[in-house]
């Protein structure tokens, strides 16, 4: 997997080269975003790109989608998390000695790990995207989160001053496995905290609310900004 972000003229022709240039190459788009800025003029992707199927030179295949004209911008990088996503065994191994080794502390220690992981997120979604609304950065990380694997889906509502999120097949929760000695989900509620506090300039409070290892037919958060 590759993050490619990309800047163009926010013209039809362009994106369509674009789209055509990939498909040529075997190279899938799994997810995307994008933003549209300067008045219209300009066009931000953030895309990720599946290359298993790829057999090319990359770098040529990147210069390739430079020279379309108007395209200003590509930029590149690995999805090394998704491996270890993807592969489940290492992450879950590692959720599970955290829990059982350390207890309590073990998973303060995820929900601040997670709120690193959540920042840096963000900080890139801002930068490559031109987005700042909280919600709108949030949603944008919960969907690289779903191309990731960590959820199968996701529901984000405000209301009365809080964000609602609800995470289908979270899994943090779900490859864990019984006497994981996880109860909740620390390093996606420290996600979650990080995602918002980036662009809201200030830490949010999060509560988990419903947890599957609980019963719940899927993890539910409030987050207050």
């Amino acid at each position: 997997m590759l993050h490619i972000t990309m800047e163009a003229v926010n013209e039809d022709e362009i994106f369509r080269r674009v789209v055509r240039e990939l498909r040529r190459n075997s190279m899938n788009v799994v997810s995307g975003a994008y933003s549209v800025g300067s008045g219209g003029r300009i066009l931000k992707w953030l895309m990720v790109v599946d290359i298993s199927k790829f057999k090319g030179n990359l770098c040529e295949a990147l210069d390739s989608l430079r020279r379309i004209p108007g395209v200003s911008r590509v930029h590149c990088e690995p999805l090394l998390r998704g491996v270890v996503v993807g592969e489940g065994m290492v992450l879950s191994s590692l959720l599970r000695a955290v829990s059982s080794r350390w207890g309590d502390a073990g998973k303060v220690f995820m929900y601040y790990t997670g709120i690193d992981i959540g920042v840096q997120m963000a900080k890139r979604i801002m930068e490559l995207l031109g987005v700042r609304e909280p919600v709108e950065v949030l949603e944008a990380g919960l969907e690289e989160l779903k191309t990731l694997g960590w959820v199968s889906g996701y529901k984000v509502k405000v209301e009365s001053g809080h964000i609602q999120v609800s995470l289908e097949n979270l899994f943090e929760c779900m490859h864990v496995g019984e006497g994981g000695g996880i109860q909740t989900s620390p390093l996606t509620r420290g996600m979650l905290a990080g995602l918002v506090e980036a662009s809201a300039g200030r830490r949010p409070t999060v509560y988990e609310t419903a947890c599957v290892r609980l019963g719940a037919d899927r993890c539910k958060f409030v987050i207050t900004p």
